[in-house]
């Protein structure tokens, strides 16, 4: 008896994403000024010249650029909205505030937030879905 098993691992695909605010400019400007005085720009045309600048640019921006690998997954559901978000932090600051409290006010203002944040959540939910429905709606009568 035989088997074969397949196993396929489509991890999710990372991106570079730049941090230019923590870029070393200095160290760049340096390094694209010395590499320019070396180019031969009589020898070279217009097109010529384009691509070797750009190549030191991308060659500076590599080297003085640091840069962070994310994936492209989303972590907030698609109908999550900021409110919402501002709702369920308030909502979890309060239960760490009334755990370490034991407070019978701010146990009052936490079931309060809860009914808040679950409104805010089936709110946001209901407008996206009625949002996603008009938007077939139109599609289909194109």
């Amino acid at each position: 008896m035989r088997h074969s098993v397949v196993c396929k691992y489509n991890p999710a695909k990372k991106k570079m994403q730049l941090r230019y605010n923590q870029g070393d400019y200095d160290g760049m400007q340096a390094f694209v000024k010395k590499r320019l005085s070396e180019v031969n720009t009589s020898a070279n045309t217009a097109t010529e010249m384009w691509c070797i600048l750009n190549t030191i640019l991308q060659e500076a921006i590599t080297n003085f650029i640091p840069h962070k690998l994310v994936s492209g997954q989303r972590i907030k559901p698609l109908w999550m909205n900021n409110k919402v978000s501002r709702s369920i932090k308030k909502k979890h600051k309060l239960w760490n505030k009334w755990k370490q409290n034991k407070d019978d006010s701010v146990e009052i203002q936490y079931k309060r937030q809860v009914n808040k944040a679950s409104k805010a959540v089936k709110l946001a939910k209901r407008n996206f879905e009625r949002k996603l429905a008009n938007n077939i709606k139109q599609f289909l009568h194109m």
